[in-house]
Order: structure tokens, then sequence, then C-alpha cells
């Protein structure tokens, strides 16, 4: 590979990331719009305090307001769920954009695959049958347990609230990971075992082989399984809700960082009004992190 051909493969996963990044700065105008008054002065007052450590009540509030005005209060409703869904299917549709520029080859390969397994079928259900796969997979490896996820996650936050501490925040953070890859884990082995046929011994084989190619798709480096790479895809789509809260964390860290040197922040606030758009510069941050993130993720 040219320099140049690896250059453009790098820049590829950047401008993935940069669509990512957009639909997240777009989600922040439209979050502030929604968000009530108080809620914006608490995440102004936040910005703005001196201290470098941003307050975690404020923090956590806001995650959990974020959650309510996107998904709505009530969990088991028709409208969560249908918002959870269609959360599903643009972070699953996102990641792969990214993924694709980076394995471009391995993911021909598994869509060269996926048409030989169908190759018994006449051409003109080939296509079909595909689809009906993806929308198969997508519903039980990816909107079912996100839904689920999303409840856990919120289940946490309310705890959380009732006793806020940045231990406490970090330890149910941590922990919502896992739960959230436990959610995955489990749907993958009903999916296995009573769709496919598989015992659980082979799920166990395939899944320490997917573990193994999870860290190598990470890592930057080529996966033994080429599925590897959408099964990677539909355990993010699970941890969504704790990608999503980290990303709030680290977004409020980066921002009071700012806020540390006097000349950024003079410059921000000459930029944005931030008592005014306290959310949208906010998902600036995030969208800036997501993006600098995937460019970097292009070179390893």
């Amino acid at each position: 590979m040219s320099w140049l051909e690896a250059l453009t493969e790098q820049l590829g996963t950047g401008s993935g990331g940069a669509a990512i990044a957009a639909a997240i700065y777009a989600g922040g105008i439209a979050l502030e719009s929604e968000m009530r008054a108080d809620a914006k002065k608490e995440i102004a007052a936040l910005i703005n305090a001196p201290r470098l450590a941003p307050d975690v009540r404020t923090v956590s509030r806001f995650i959990c307001e974020t959650f309510d005005l996107i998904f709505g209060k009530r969990h088991w409703s028709w409208k969560c769920f249908i918002r959870s869904v269609l959360a599903s299917w643009l972070f699953v549709l996102s990641i792969f954009l990214i993924i694709c520029l980076k394995y471009r080859s391995f993911v021909d390969d598994a869509a060269k695959q996926s048409w030989e397994l169908t190759s018994a079928l006449p051409p003109s259900l080939q296509i079909s049958a595909i689809f009906i796969v993806i929308l198969l997979n997508m519903t039980l490896l990816s909107c079912l347990p996100d839904y689920l996820s999303l409840y856990k996650s919120r289940v946490l936050l309310r705890y959380l609230n009732a006793t806020v501490t940045w231990r406490r925040l970090i330890f149910l953070v941590v922990l919502d990971l896992i739960l959230s890859f436990s959610v995955y884990a489990l749907a993958s082995l009903l999916v296995w075992r009573y769709l496919v046929g598989a015992t659980v011994e082979e799920f166990t084989q395939t899944a320490f082989v997917r573990m193994s190619d999870y860290y190598r798709i990470v890592t930057g480096t080529h996966p033994q399984d080429r599925f590897s790479i959408i099964s990677l895809i539909m355990a993010l789509s699970t941890m969504m809700t704790s990608l999503w809260t980290i990303l709030i964390i680290v977004s409020s860290l980066v921002l009071k960082a700012i806020g540390s040197f006097s000349r950024v922040m003079r410059l921000a606030s000459w930029m944005f009004d931030v008592d005014a758009h306290p959310i949208r510069v906010l998902g600036l941050v995030a969208a800036t992190i997501c993006w600098v993130g995937s460019v970097i993720y292009g070179f390893i």
C-alpha cells in the first residue's frame, strides 16, 4: 500500500467520525431547545465555575435529563421503544461506516461470504434473504438488548442520584459497561442456542475468538474472524448508553480543563454565549472528542 493510499484510508475514518460529530452537535442543539431553563443554568454554572473538577451532581442530573428528553420519561412505552430502536440503527450505521473505512477488505469478504451462503437460493431471493438475516440480527442482537440495556442504565442512574460522589459515579459507569456487555452476551447465547442450533461449547469457543478479535479491531489489527467486526458493532450498540454517559463525563472534564486557561475561555466566550447555549458548547466538545478519536483510530 502506498503512502497516499494509507493516508486516504486514515482520513476515511476521520470523515466517518465527522459525520458522527455533526450528528452529536445537531443533537446538542435539539436537546438545548427542549431542556428546562434551570437545567441549562446549572450546566452554564458548571462550565463557568472556577473549580477544575466539575460538580458531579450537575453532571449526573444532566445525564438523566438527557435520557428523559431523548427517550421519554416512561421507559415501558412505545415512544421509548421506537426511539431506542431508531437510536440503535443510527449508532450501528455510524460505527459501521467507520469500520468499513478502516477494514474495507474484511467487510468485502464478509459480504462475499454472505452471498456464498445464500448461493443455493435463486438470485432474485438472495438479496431478500440477506436483508432478512440482517434485520433479524439487528432486532435480536441490537434493538432488543439495547432497549433492556437502556432500562438498566436508567435504574443505575436513578440509584446514583440518591447519593452522588465521583467514586460512586465511576463505579456505576464501570458496572453499567459490564452489565451492558452481559446483556449482549446473553442475547448472543440465546440466538446461537435456539436459532443457530449451536451447543454451549461451540458458543464458548466462538466467544473466545470474538473477544480476542475485539481487542485486535480496537488496536487496529486484522481480526481472525471477519464476522467479529459485525459482532463488535452489535456489542458497542448495547453499550451505547454507557458510552454516552462516559462521553458526557469526559466532555465536562475537558471543558473544565479548557476553562482553567483564561485566554482559551475568553475565546470560547467570544465564539459562543456559554450562558445562553451551554448544551451547544458541551455538544461541540463531545463532537470534537469523537472526531479526534476517529482520526487517531484511523492511524493506529
